[in-house]
């Protein structure tokens, strides 16, 4: 095992249940080439699809908001239909489908915008099969949730495809006001008949894993479960000690012969435990697993003692005994790669780090990670067989970017593995997964990472990938791209890469409920528009403004702190503009604007849009920082805006809620 220094009780917890047949590492094996008698895996391209020529593109993390490892189903397959969703170049949400198996791509825009340029806030999907639902959660970085759920029986063919039938977004679960509201890498899970969404509750260093379950009631409601996960615990290594963490899912599966969910991890610690050569480069370690049979209230680990329980003080830490294959902590491991099951139920999953001679060659240290990843960080293929014993090789490829791998299994139970760079490997059950090789390695050119259809493999065999290719130059606009391959030995030629877009997105034209849109002349990356219509008073909007920036000569985009750089501030040339678009007529006689304290709107217009016309409505010559109902002429509008001349703040206004009522 590791030359790691670790306590009695911390080596303790490696014993039980944990059975490794190759350590990673110094004396990891790679293997050699396939045997005579291996089957030949094979991944023919069928095509490769441009759904949005010029989609979001600003890269962080190595990445962009449209594709991540930790997606879960950024792409789905559903009742004979695929669907995809991302950002488009001005923020906004699209979703889109086609009838499988060719059909045209038909988007369009939602009432949601991407919050933040920011790679970890992409869009994970689910479909509710008992009322056809579609819900869409659109990761934040931390900050407040933004949650999007469709009209029953969308899926199922019983609502038009349109904007109409998605209500807009909303910055909680509905029926969950316990759940916590602040979200980060949120993945849905189909559980033995119940439908399942997890995120992470808190930071990097201090995060929990929560856990909530849709009610399928005829409100669509969500019930929170707690939490199975907790930063406690003490890990010690060789370079020190670590007392916070949080520990990210390579994947969040029920396993399709048993049914009972399984999940895999990384660890990351704090700083203090790592190589104090090695600032940079994050303290990922170890492979945790545990398995529920009871959709996620409790938790097993690898030898079947219970080892958490969902929603009481007793969860999963890292003093428990989950961790099933020892990766040191200064390998260079990236945390949620990729995790899959094959037709036995054996899961499988992948990380990719650098070996001791990776290490050496670059010094002994990580100091440009992404970088020197994509040049030595090599897939690590592990398994549990049916004894429950773990299996590890490495494979002999490095990922050819900074980025994660997505893993699945087709016919035989081949392993394919799509790799970051838009490659694809594969290895045969026949070996033991021992002969990794690469089977396609055509013109992907994948920015980082790619994301796949977990259903369509199941339903036709065929393998989709989502990807978004490399913009020029790097943070610009560029396509976003689905391709299909046919998997094992196919006869049909391949196909090479489109270049006509399908059809553009259909524009927004309103939501399932009375409020479908809100929108404002500016706004802060945790504070959107759409929060001064939700119901919620501890939720607000705040002006701000984007700035171009250029950086090394790539022109990016930042969000300023109004706070900080005085460039949310309403004037009389420059007013800050907040409009909820209803979507259908009402009558209205009253209007209540409720301000977040000192920083609400002082002077302001209220407007109403009367057969596409704006009228006005009232003037407020002075408000002061409590709520204002503010009685108006009675009109029938479809939809009404503050026109906002200036603010109670000099830096910014804000407004906690705009309600309408016809008394």
């Amino acid at each position: 095992m590791f030359d790691q220094q670790r306590s009695p009780q911390v080596r303790r917890r490696y014993a039980v249940g944990l059975a490794v047949v190759v350590a990673l590492g110094a004396g990891l094996a790679v293997p050699q080439s396939a045997g005579a008698d291996a089957v030949s895996p094979a991944a023919t391209r069928l095509g490769d699809r441009v759904l949005d020529p010029a989609a979001r593109g600003n890269i962080t993390y190595n990445g962009t908001a449209n594709v991540g490892s930790y997606q879960q189903d950024g792409l789905m397959t559903y009742s004979g239909y695929q669907y995809v969703a991302w950002y488009a170049a001005d923020r906004t949400a699209v979703i889109s489908r086609r009838k499988l198996p060719s059909g045209d791509w038909q988007s369009i825009r939602l009432d949601a915008v991407l919050f933040a340029d920011d790679s970890h806030n992409n869009i994970a999907m689910a479909v509710s099969p008992t009322d056809g639902r579609i819900h869409l959660a659109l990761a934040t970085h931390v900050p407040m949730a933004r949650y999007i759920r469709s009209v029953p029986g969308l899926a199922d063919g019983k609502a038009q495809w349109s904007s109409r039938s998605f209500e807009p977004v909303a910055a909680a679960l509905p029926g969950a006001p316990t759940a916590p509201d602040w979200w980060t890498y949120p993945q849905f899970e189909r559980v033995k008949g119940e439908l399942l969404l997890t995120w992470r509750d808190g930071t990097s260093l201090g995060g929990g894993q929560a856990l909530a379950r849709y009610d399928a009631d005829k409100a669509g409601t969500w019930t929170y479960l707690g939490t199975f996960s907790s930063p406690e615990g003490t890990y010690s290594s060789r370079f020190g000690s670590s007392n916070a963490r949080y520990g990210y899912l390579h994947g969040f599966g029920a396993n399709p012969v048993t049914g009972d969910l399984e999940i895999t991890w990384a660890w990351r610690e704090d700083a203090t435990a790592q190589d104090p050569r090695c600032p940079g480069a994050a303290a990922n370690r170890d492979l945790g697993y545990a398995r529920s049979t009871d959709g996620g209230r409790t938790w097993k680990n690898n030898a079947g003692e219970v080892i958490g329980r969902t929603g009481t003080d007793d969860v999963i830490t890292a003093d428990d005994a989950q961790v099933v294959v020892e990766i040191p902590i200064n390998q260079g491991m990236i945390n949620q790669e990729t995790q899959a099951f094959d037709s036995g139920g054996r899961i499988h999953v992948v990380t990719s780090q650098l070996n001791d001679e990776d290490l050496a060659a670059i010094g002994g240290c990580l100091t440009d990670y992404y970088a020197q990843r994509a040049g030595y960080a090599h897939p690590v293929h592990h398994w549990r067989d049916g004894d429950g014993k773990w299996h590890s090789t490495m494979l002999p490829f490095t990922t050819g970017t900074g980025g994660r791998s997505k893993l699945v299994f087709g016919a035989e139970n081949t392993a394919y593995l799509v790799l970051p760079d838009g490659r694809i490997a594969a290895a045969t059950a026949k070996s033991r997964w021992s002969d990794w090789k690469i089977v396609f390695a055509g013109d992907v050119d994948s920015i980082s990472e790619v994301t796949i259809d977990r259903q369509r493999l199941r339903y036709d065999g065929v393998l989709s990938v989502a990807y978004q290719e490399t913009g020029r130059p790097a943070n610009a606009p560029s396509a976003f791209r689905v391709a299909d391959f046919a998997l094992g030995r196919r006869h049909s030629r391949p196909a090479a890469k489109t270049t006509t877009p399908e059809a553009s997105p259909r524009p927004y034209i309103g939501s399932a409920t009375v409020v479908p849109g809100i929108r404002a002349s500016s706004g802060q990356p945790n504070f959107p528009a759409q929060f001064a219509a939700d119901g919620k008073t501890n939720t607000y909007w705040s002006s701000g403004q984007e700035v171009n920036r250029t950086k090394d000569g790539i022109p990016w985009v930042e969000i300023l702190d109004a706070v900080s750089a005085k460039n949310g501030a309403a004037t009389p040339d420059r007013p800050q503009i907040l409009s909820i678009d209803y979507g259908k007529k009402r009558w209205v006689n009253n209007v209540t604007v409720t301000p977040v304290g000192a920083k609400g709107p002082k002077t302001y217009t209220l407007q109403g849009r009367v057969n596409g016309f704006w009228k006005r409505l009232a003037t407020v010559p002075a408000q002061a920082a409590t709520a204002l109902s503010v009685p108006v002429a009675r009109s029938r509008i479809d939809a009404i805006r503050l026109v906002i001349t200036a603010g109670n703040n000099a830096d910014t206004v804000q407004i906690a809620e705009v309600t309408t009522l016809d008394r």
